[in-house]
């Protein structure tokens, strides 16, 4: 259930949810704010935590903002696609007779992928490509979720691989944990880090010290990474956005 609320120095949306736990702010450019709060949660709480927040979501808009008007005028596609939570860098061709594949055996000296498609159709390719990408999230990072969560005893119900806006995975009440496919321009240790967060987030839902407690006996370091990945967005290649 969504509808709007009425006017005032935030505009958002609010979405009541029977599966959230908590109130969660969730920022686009195609939706722009959406306020999601569990059921029976009192409403009239949400304009006084949209106006504790208005800082982040100005920062964010901007950022967002700054990220789409750079994209618009983009005209380039890349010939090389570097993914370090991976350590793989591919090649790309740009084909207009078959469809596209992946040249693990290094046929034309590495690690190629073949986009079916015109280079002078920018649109169509970059869509192709962040395809690819969530295919290659899904092969690759979704197996070392796996990993992670049999080694530390923290099982998740499902996994599955978006392309969120504004965060790198999340972990809902029913333990379905969704991973951006963005994780694969991060460096390892990153991406490890917030697996290990939304695993977490199996156990505690919330924030609260015993969450928080949690993370660090499994990552001593994890206030510096939280602190990397705030700026890890500079990472992502304007194209896979």
């Amino acid at each position: 259930m969504s509808f709007p609320t009425p006017t005032h120095a935030l505009n958002y949306t609010l979405r009541i949810s029977t599966r959230a736990k908590y109130v969660r702010l969730c920022l686009s450019l195609q939706r722009g704010l959406e306020v999601v709060v569990p059921k029976g949660f009192d409403t009239r709480r949400v304009a006084e935590i949209v106006r504790d927040k208005q800082r982040w979501i100005e920062r964010t808009m901007a950022r967002l903002c700054s990220q789409r008007e750079v994209l618009a005028c983009e005209e380039t596609l890349p010939q090389w696609i570097a993914l370090p939570a991976l350590n793989e860098a591919w090649r790309v061709r740009y084909l207009t007779d078959r469809p596209p594949i992946e040249d693990p055996e290094g046929l034309y000296g590495g690690l190629v992928l073949a986009i079916d498609s015109d280079p002078a159709d920018l649109g169509y390719c970059k869509q192709l490509l962040r395809t690819w990408l969530r295919q290659r999230a899904y092969t690759r990072l979704v197996p070392m979720l796996r990993c992670l969560s049999l080694a530390h005893k923290l099982p998740y119900a499902q996994a599955s691989v978006r392309g969120q806006t504004t965060i790198w995975a999340s972990c809902s009440a029913g333990r379905h944990i969704s991973i951006n496919y963005k994780l694969l321009f991060l460096p390892p240790e990153l991406v490890c880090y917030v697996f290990i967060h939304e695993l977490c987030h199996t156990r505690h839902l919330d924030h609260s010290p015993r969450f928080w407690s949690l993370v660090r006996s499994l990552e001593p370091n994890y206030q510096r990474i939280e602190k990397e990945l705030r700026t890890a967005w500079r990472l992502i290649p304007l194209w896979a956005e």
